[in-house]
């Protein structure tokens, strides 16, 4: 059985940085943009990373399965991406097809970044599973499984 939290717990309230549109670069030039959710003021964390085509910026898609200021108020770095071809990001989207290669690049730029202290997981369902498991299939060194 797992302890109840306290209410504190639910009420902790980190300062936030929210960076919105950051490009992250493909291996072949395409730029995808991502905005990052993650505590002010320095530090290393883990990240948790959604890749999604319907909008990182709505508010529907971006909390769906996970509320990001939730996840920061516990630590974490949360990352949400429009893959290519959808929003902000270029290129053309043909569903699936460049999910391994745009993931595993994703994976990988994310722990490079100074608030990652090296650890990145993925998340969600529906699309948002279908590009964790597209991007876990090139096995990136620094995705959590």
């Amino acid at each position: 059985m797992h302890p109840v939290p306290s209410k504190d717990e639910y009420h902790r309230h980190t300062p936030i940085t929210v960076e919105q549109n950051i490009l992250v670069p493909m291996r072949d030039g395409i730029r995808l943009y991502a905005d990052v959710y993650r505590p002010s003021g320095g530090g290393r964390h883990p990240v948790l990373l959604q890749r999604l085509p319907y909008g990182k910026h709505k508010p529907r898609y971006r909390s769906f399965y996970l509320e990001p200021l939730r996840a920061v108020n516990r630590g974490y770095v949360v990352v949400l991406q429009d893959v290519r071809g959808r929003h902000a990001s270029e290129g053309a989207f043909y569903p699936y097809r460049h999910e391994v290669d745009d993931g595993y690049d994703t994976v990988e730029w994310c722990a490079s970044q100074p608030w990652c202290d090296g650890n990145v997981g993925m998340f969600g369902i529906s699309y948002h599973g279908a590009t964790q498991w597209l991007a876990a299939t090139a096995a990136p060194p620094t995705l959590a499984i």
